[in-house]
């Protein structure tokens, strides 16, 4: 059994990226996925309490996505679930895709929605072209607006 440190499990990120031979996917997108694996990886590690025979996790999962963590594809140690039920509210989840990933990113930047709350991202996203029109009509406003100041200025 191979023993659960941060080098064994950068290790096994690197067997689960591996998409460079033969594959269409970009530097960049394997960097962007590598990436968030890391930061992924630093989180729950950040979370654990480790002891001779044991590593405790103490982590939200959504129920749909339990069978992914009871059944993995992969080699593990034998895995203890204790579901524990708690009145703490839990974290917000938004799932997104490659298209709202980024409006839902700035939306968080700003403060993630509390669990029952509506999530703003799709106001954002409709009314982001808006607001870009109304600043860049500003913009066009103002380049149109220059050459009749300079034309006029001498009369002011």
């Amino acid at each position: 059994m191979e023993e659960l440190t941060l080098d064994s499990m950068r290790k096994h990120i690197d067997r689960l990226c591996e998409v460079r031979e033969g594959s269409t996917v970009s530097w960049l997108a394997y960097m962007e996925l590598y990436t968030k694996k890391e930061r992924e990886l630093y989180r729950a590690l950040s979370t654990t309490q480790v002891s001779k025979n044991l590593v405790r996790f103490h982590l939200y999962i959504p129920t749909k996505e339990l069978p992914l963590v009871i059944q993995p594809k992969i080699n593990l140690p034998p895995l203890i679930l204790n579901i524990v039920e708690n009145n703490k509210m839990p974290p917000s989840k938004f799932d997104t895709n490659v298209m709202l990933e980024v409006p839902q990113a700035i939306v968080n930047t700003y403060g993630v929605p509390s669990y029952s709350e509506i999530n703003p991202a799709p106001f954002y996203i409709v009314t982001f072209g808006f607001f870009i029109g109304v600043m860049f009509g500003d913009v066009g406003h103002m380049l149109m607006a220059i050459p009749l100041l300079i034309h006029f200025k001498a009369n002011l």
